[in-house]
């Protein structure tokens, strides 16, 4: 800095005035020496050692597994085009080879979504009884790993226990045959199931599991079968009350890959921020043997944990349930 500028006004004032103020003007130079260039030392702000996570951090599927994931997104696009960019972001984050949806209300936006995934293709169901409230289900899939062979629809006109009729895709990944079977069940309900009321909540859904299951003894009774959705109940009910118990009383047939997220911490739960576990994934004795496989696992992707604002944006801008990835090592 340069204080020469200061002499003047003291030159005025007397020798002893300008004494005193050279002594002034030494300090200040002496203390900007020190602070800028002491110890070599400089103060830039320390980098941040464990930033926030982002969509982009978020991993599930690997080239060497089968992964597939159910994910109702609700009403599709709950949030319009902002619904559209997260759910490509968190798509191509995964890494996934099938995704069955649920809710995916609007045709259009359901078009757009598919043809901005590079690789991609998919297939949305319609049927004649879909309506705002009867949103049909879809799958999208990586046309890189994945050959679909046929894709189709049953029981459309059985609207009591299918209020949105299956779809079932049967596809090859990696030489090897596998039929998936997408469901959203009826929601709703008070936990116990009427046997006198057939249009009881649980009623339905107890008889749209038992209509399943007989579909896939007389259809793919030695298939590498893997039925998934927003089945919309509990597994862990009492039997008397449990809508699932015709694959759970058949353990050498069926198994629910999720049943270890079902009996465990609601943090890890699919629906409505650890309220309830509804979103289900179901495996034939086909593939019992890929499924205790070390590398094979069935989780719930926490996306929330990867937004800033945590479980009300996810809520807010993509849906009220979180997607359940099954990643299947075959052996």
């Amino acid at each position: 800095m340069n204080f020469l500028f200061l002499f003047p006004l003291f030159l005025r004032e007397g020798q002893g005035e300008l004494n005193k103020m050279k002594s002034i003007i030494k300090i200040i130079i002496i203390s900007i020496l020190l602070f800028s260039c002491g110890n070599g030392k400089t103060f830039d702000p320390p980098d941040n050692p464990d930033p926030e996570p982002t969509i982009a951090d978020l991993f599930f599927g690997t080239d060497s597994t089968f992964d597939v994931l159910t994910w109702n997104i609700q009403e599709f696009p709950k949030n319009g085009n902002t619904t559209i960019s997260y759910v490509l972001q968190i798509i191509e984050a995964l890494n996934v080879d099938v995704i069955a949806l649920q809710e995916m209300d609007s045709e259009t936006d359901f078009v757009y979504l598919k043809n901005s995934l590079i690789g991609w293709n998919g297939f949305r169901a319609s049927y004649p009884q879909s309506s705002y409230y009867n949103p049909p289900v879809a799958y999208l899939y990586n046309s890189n790993t994945i050959q679909m062979d046929d894709i189709f629809e049953i029981f459309i006109y059985d609207d009591r226990p299918f209020p949105r009729p299956p779809l079932i895709m049967e596809l090859i990944w990696n030489s090897v045959p596998i039929v998936m079977i997408n469901n959203h069940l009826k929601a709703g309900g008070d936990g116990i199931i009427d046997h006198s009321d057939s249009w009881d909540e649980e009623h339905r859904r107890m008889d749209a599991c038992v209509m399943l299951e007989e579909y896939i003894s007389e259809n793919y009774l030695n298939s590498n079968v893997i039925l998934l959705g927003d089945l919309n109940d509990n597994l862990t009910d009492q039997l008397e009350n449990n809508v699932f118990e015709i694959f759970l009383d058949d353990i050498e047939i069926y198994r629910f890959a999720d049943m270890g997220i079902a009996i465990g911490n609601n943090s890890n739960w699919s629906w409505g921020n650890g309220s309830s576990h509804l979103d289900h994934i179901l495996v034939t004795n086909e593939l019992f043997d890929e499924f205790e496989n070390p590398d094979s696992k069935a989780e719930t992707i926490l996306i929330d944990d990867y937004l800033q604002f945590g479980w009300q944006e996810y809520e807010d801008n993509i849906s009220d349930h979180l997607p359940v990835g099954l990643k299947l090592k075959f052996n």
